[in-house]
């Protein structure tokens, strides 16, 4: 259970419960570029505050990250507003858990732009009275990252386990992505109660039969705090998440990158998409990267990143922090 961990990753875990629960003087702060100053062909990188080794508070977490939580812009949140809302049954009608998967990232100075160009065309999640929701992750890997190499060395058949906790929901699942050599995602989880450490017996009932994959020899790896939007398109056939805020923790380093947006489009099959058609008419180009993938490549400092270079210089490009980022040990 969480409360009986030790390790420095251990601790860590305990430290990073989520965007919201984070204090003040916990979160490392690389200024955020002002919304409305990028134009459709990227912006100049800034030069961010550097992140350093946290010295654990009194009680807290070794590896806790300081700074101001990130929070949505005034922006992202009037351009939210507009959408027409719905509920998490109505959400269900478009789960999508065997999909293909689209991903962007971006600066998140282009997300009012690109919500006022769908809210015609989807539904947003309300829950809780929010449609900024937080989420909070904890991925599993083998010792020597054997799901993330995969992703790297790009095998078409991959795995991804992690718990993830729906944070104003009060909901947790225990979740395995699988990618097919089709190209295919498909996610099985299960509901428990909380966050926990290992798989076991949970893990059993989630794993692929033909994954090779033992429960108990995956250990926490890297956790992940965002805030989420939601969308729904209008017709229920296809389902759209953009992420805020990203804040990562391993046991040898955190990241924050809380100027890029990840967009998410989950398809029953490929097909046309509003989201994919304004999000190219604002320069944007899909990438194939995980938030797991960017959280170990920026973290952990053994992990081959050399598949995942050329978008991290594009990332530069277009002004995210990622590059700023800076891995810092735990001795």
């Amino acid at each position: 259970m969480m409360s009986d961990l030790h390790t420095p990753l251990q601790w860590a875990l305990l430290g990073l419960r989520g965007v919201r629960a984070m204090d003040d003087g916990e979160r490392a702060h690389i200024a955020p570029t002002a919304a409305g100053t990028a134009d459709r062909a990227g912006m100049a990188p800034r030069a961010p505050d550097p992140l350093r080794p946290a010295s654990p508070p009194a009680g807290g977490s070794p590896l806790a990250l300081r700074g101001a939580p990130p929070q949505a812009s005034p922006e992202e949140l009037a351009a939210a507003g507009k959408f027409r809302s719905i509920g998490l049954d109505e959400l269900s009608q478009v789960r999508l858990l065997d999909r293909i998967d689209t991903k962007w990232f971006f600066h998140r100075s282009l997300v009012p732009e690109l919500l006022a160009g769908l809210r015609d065309d989807y539904f947003i999640l309300e829950t809780a009275g929010t449609r900024i929701a937080s989420y909070d992750s904890l991925y599993f890997d083998t010792p020597d990252l054997t799901f993330y190499r995969q992703h790297h060395n790009k095998q078409k058949t991959r795995l991804k386990v992690r718990f993830r906790q729906y944070v104003e929901s009060n909901l947790t699942f225990a979740e395995i992505k699988h990618k097919t050599n089709t190209g295919r995602t498909v996610k099985n989880r299960v509901a428990v109660s909380s966050i926990e450490t290992e798989l076991g017996p949970i893990g059993a009932q989630l794993v692929p039969p033909d994954s090779g994959l033992e429960p108990l020899s995956v250990v926490p790896t890297l956790r992940n705090a965002f805030a989420r939007l939601t969308l729904a398109r209008t017709d229920y056939a296809e389902r759209v998440t953009i992420d805020l805020g990203l804040g990562f923790v391993s046991a040898t380093g955190h990241a924050d990158l809380r100027d890029l947006a990840v967009v998410e489009l989950k398809q029953a099959s490929r097909g046309e998409s509003p989201v994919a058609r304004v999000l190219t008419d604002l320069g944007v180009p899909s990438s194939s990267l995980s938030k797991y993938c960017l959280g170990v490549a920026w973290t952990i400092p053994h992990a081959k990143r050399n598949n995942f270079k050329r978008l991290m210089q594009r990332l530069v490009s277009v002004g995210s922090t990622m590059p700023a980022v800076r891995r810092s040990r735990v001795s």
